[in-house]
């Protein structure tokens, strides 16, 4: 009888070059499996949403606070600086902004946003459309 034991352990590295080669030959076919089955985790199972949610919340949070301190950690107008979720950015020209959220992303340009206190940025946004 054949032994898998003995023969996983002799030929460690032939099965890792090609399970590597098996995986790039696959990686499409893979990617969508596992968006599948992601998608039918989150559909299903409550402790996974959370979790997700938990690792996004953090995510933002991480993301926000490295461009806050890109942009001098307190709002351009006023000063403020107290409380990180009442800053917020604010875009200096409103047809370039592409989403509400594009900040997240690693290849964000922040000069194109201003860095204003929640108060400030309701006032630039009431003298803009009132």
């Amino acid at each position: 009888m054949f032994d898998w034991r003995t023969y996983r352990e002799n030929n460690k590295e032939r099965l890792r070059l090609f399970q590597n080669e098996w995986r790039k030959k696959n990686k499409k076919r893979l990617n969508k499996k596992h968006a599948e089955t992601r998608k039918k985790l989150y559909q299903t199972n409550l402790k996974y949403r959370l979790r997700e949610l938990e690792k996004s919340r953090k995510y933002r949070l991480n993301r926000k606070k490295e461009l806050v301190k890109l942009l001098g950690s307190k709002c351009q107008k006023c000063g403020y600086s107290k409380c990180l979720r009442a800053l917020e950015f604010h875009h200096k020209n409103p047809t370039e902004k592409e989403t509400t959220d594009e900040w997240l992303h690693k290849n964000f340009d922040i000069s194109k946003v201003v860095l204003l206190c929640s108060n400030c940025h309701a006032e630039e946004h009431c003298t803009q459309n009132c």
